[in-house]
C-alpha cells in the first residue's frame, strides 16, 4: 500500500507542475527541472503573482478607482511576459499554460497548485 501525494490527490495519478516566475533570469533556472519534473510532453503553468494593481492617483482629483480596462491591460502586460518566457523555453517546454494572480505570491501559488 502506498500513500498518495497530496499534489497527485483527486487528479488521476498525474503532477500539476507550476513554475513561479518573476521576471527574473533566476527564476527561469526552474524551468528544466520543472519539465524533468512533469516528464514529456506534460503541460507545465507558469506562473506570475503581482501585487493588486494601485489606484491612479491624480494630483488634482486624488486617487481614482481602476476601470476593468485599466487592470485588464495590468494583467494584459504581465501575460505577455510570461509568453515571452514561454516562447524561450518552447524546445525544452512545449506546452505551456500561463497563470497571473494578484496577491501574496505564497498564499497565490499554493491556491493555484
Amino acid at each position: 500500500m502506498t500513500a498518495e501525494s497530496p499534489s497527485r490527490a483527486g487528479s488521476q495519478d498525474r503532477l500539476r507542475v507550476l513554475v513561479p516566475l518573476d521576471g527574473s533570469a533566476l527564476a527561469e533556472q526552474a524551468i528544466p527541472y520543472a519539465a524533468a519534473l512533469a516528464g514529456p510532453g506534460e503541460e507545465i503553468a507558469f506562473v506570475h503573482v503581482a501585487p493588486p494593481p494601485e489606484p491612479i492617483v491624480d494630483p488634482v482629483r486624488g486617487k481614482l478607482p481602476l476601470t476593468d480596462q485599466d487592470i485588464a491591460r495590468y494583467e494584459d502586460r504581465i501575460r505577455a511576459g510570461l509568453a515571452a518566457i514561454a516562447q524561450r523555453w518552447q524546445a525544452v517546454v512545449p506546452r505551456v499554460k500561463l497563470e497571473v494572480a494578484f496577491g501574496d505570491p505564497a498564499e497565490e501559488i499554493v491556491r493555484l497548485a
